[in-house]
């Protein structure tokens, strides 16, 4: 009874001309106002170039070699037209096929041909000199444009959860443009409910797709097709209701406001490259805009961070975000964090916040650690672009997707140069011989040291106002096991060297000085060696860390010292993790004392909002550990 209704609705308002202009939205001969288009996508490297065009409403899309004669290509294009047309002809019943097969010979003498200059082109000549911009391909009587490398979205995403109040960040993957020189439009659904007898239907799709309305105010029917892409004429379930789109926003970032409430957003990203544009696409909310769970801690913490730091300061924020691939997992949810609700551990939900949190601090300097690849780099990077900020990105050794990520605010700070480090490796470096003789005593804790992934990531930054202001920034996350201290005590001594014979470095070379600031996740508290080694400088061969994991891993133990003045900037902090049966304050930030001063630090949330959902991460903390914010003065 319902599908009937369906098709009544459909019939009346011509359901076949809206699944035909579905469809050519998705695979549109010609942008509007120009001339049908071939696209050639050609990258350096490729052992093969792609072309791509619309026939007879059939999309196609051909992969040729390179140093393939193009008369291999047009006789493949030949074969595919006439493919077509073939099947055109079993359309017709055969009463008015003419004795003589004429239809038959019209396939046969399909016609293709490249016009460059209206001459044509060469037939030997090798397809990644025949197939460029400009020139032109003829089927019949149709004339095709060759556009090459043209901008293209290749995916377009929403989060999966959509919250009043948190910023969206579409991911968005692009190809012969950058992000920032797309155009973005969003629009908000104003749904008709349709009663069907005892019924009520609300129309969405998810389908992600391209082509979109430039109208502020569109009438669609949104469907779930049941056929091929491919299709012309789609014949299976056909699901429609009508629905209004309003446009509410031109720009890449949205921020659902509650007027948005149990309605669902769609998003319309036309890829450009200067003068040159590609397909739109678009893509609807599988979910509806819904309340978030209330105030945010964090949210407290903004009103200190509303404005940018002051004149001679730099604000820092250092951050252990929790990886994707470490909170969704069976044993994140049974075993670390059961206390948790599976949906607000998914990386859908957690992003929002993350990246709500990060643009309301209005940071200089910002280091995170357990920073996924993939989320760096499609909404991470990106989104805190539009904040002024620069993002790098150093994965763990041993091709681990996740690693470090240090960000600097482009008008204070230029990047001077970076040096990164893997730990595991810096242990042959000729400084380090006497911490390779020392822990080569105990052949377990050697191997066990070469096996770690850990790496310091290193960026020198230069002061825009005062250029001869340099500050050199480390971002570790030193090795998390619990009977590891002595693993962590040798990866600290490597990264300080490390940083020691940088800073030598550029006094040596006349380069100026550096002042040093050490951020990161050290997975040790205050009153371990690894805190004492930092901050005293020193640490005695009879330390008791020396022992943590028996006499199997015991080296002897052996005293370090290092020559920085470093002071922690976020003291008198009762923890920065806090998961059931455990909190310490495991996250630190370093200051060089002798050219760096503490200006003020942000409060940080209070013991009653840290436990109220018992422990970290949840609903209203995207981590299980929390930021360190503070402003940090040149001395």
């Amino acid at each position: 009874m319902v599908l009937q209704h369906i098709l009544t609705l459909t019939r009346r308002r011509n359901v076949l001309k809206v699944v035909s202009d579905w469809y050519n939205s998705i695979y549109p001969s010609k942008m509007p106002g120009q001339m049908e288009r071939v696209t050639v996508r050609c990258v350096e490297g490729d052992e093969f170039l792609t072309l791509s065009f619309v026939y007879g409403n059939k999309h196609s899309n051909l992969l040729r070699s390179k140093t393939e004669i193009l008369e291999k290509s047009l006789d493949r294009i030949k074969a595919n037209v006439t493919k077509l047309a073939r099947k055109g002809n079993k359309k017709v019943k055969k009463t008015k096929l003419d004795s003589e097969g004429t239809q038959n010979r019209d396939v046969d003498e399909v016609k293709c041909t490249l016009l460059r200059n209206g001459i044509e082109v060469d037939k030997t000549e090798l397809n990644k000199n025949a197939w460029i911009e400009g020139t032109l391909l003829q089927i019949q009587d149709r004339t095709y444009e060759v556009c090459k490398n043209v901008p293209a979205v290749l995916s377009l995403k929403l989060p999966g959860r959509l919250m009043v109040g948190c910023p969206l960040y579409p991911r968005v993957s692009v190809e012969f443009t950058e992000h920032e020189n797309c155009s973005y439009v969003w629009y908000q659904s104003n749904t008709a409910q349709l009663s069907l007898g005892s019924k009520s239907l609300n129309s969405h799709s998810g389908v992600t797709s391209q082509g979109g309305s430039n109208q502020s105010n569109n009438n669609e029917v949104a469907m779930d097709v049941g056929c091929t892409a491919m299709e012309t004429e789609p014949t299976a379930k056909i699901k429609a209701i009508e629905c209004q789109w309003a446009e509410v926003c031109r720009e890449p970032i949205l921020t659902p406001s509650a007027e948005m409430l149990g309605s669902k957003l769609k998003l319309e990203c036309i890829p450009r490259n200067g003068q040159r544009q590609g397909v739109p696409k678009e893509v609807v909310s599988a979910s509806r805009v819904t309340m978030s769970p209330g105030v945010f801690p964090f949210e407290k913490r903004h009103v200190f961070t509303k404005g940018r730091a002051d004149d001679g300061c730099f604000r820092v924020v250092c951050y252990n975000i929790l990886a994707d691939m470490y909170a969704d997992s069976d044993f994140s949810r049974d075993v670390l964090y059961p206390y948790c609700p599976a949906d607000v551990l998914d990386i859908d939900y957690r992003e929002q916040i993350i990246l709500k949190e990060l643009t309301g601090y209005n940071c200089d300097i910002l280091c995170l650690q357990e920073v996924g690849k993939k989320f760096f780099e499609q909404s991470l990077q990106p989104s805190l672009l539009n904040s002024g900020l620069i993002g790098l990105l150093q994965c763990k050794d041993r091709q681990v997707p996740e690693g470090e990520a240090i960000f600097y605010h482009a008008d204070k700070f230029k990047l001077v140069e970076e040096h990164n480090i893997v730990l595991s490796e810096e242990l042959e470096k000729p400084y380090n011989s006497d911490l390779l003789e020392g822990i080569s005593r105990s052949p377990a804790m050697l191997k066990r040291f070469k096996e770690q992934a850990t790496i310091c990531q290193v960026a020198v930054v230069e002061h825009i106002a005062q250029p001869t202001q340099k500050l050199c920034v480390a971002n570790t996350h030193l090795y998390f096991h619990p009977r590891a201290a002595h693993i962590r005590l040798v990866q600290a001594a490597i990264l300080i060297r490390h940083l020691e014979e940088l800073k030598q470095s550029y006094v040596a070379e006349g380069k100026g000085d550096l002042s040093v600031m050490l951020c990161g996740d050290l997975n040790s508290n205050p009153s371990s060696a690894v805190y004492e080694y930092i901050a005293n400088k020193t640490i005695p061969h009879n330390s008791v860390d020396w022992y943590t994991s028996g006499k199997q891993e015991f080296c002897g133990g052996f005293p370090l010292q290092h020559s920085l003045e470093m002071t922690d900037a976020c003291k008198d902090i009762q923890y920065t993790n806090f998961v059931a049966g455990f909190s310490g304050k495991l996250d630190h930030v370093f200051i060089q004392s002798s050219q760096l001063g503490l200006e003020c630090m942000v409060p940080m949330p209070t013991h009653e909002e840290v436990t109220k959902h018992v422990a970290l991460p949840n609903e209203v903390f995207p981590s299980d550990h929390m930021a360190l914010v503070c402003d940090i003065r040149w001395r």
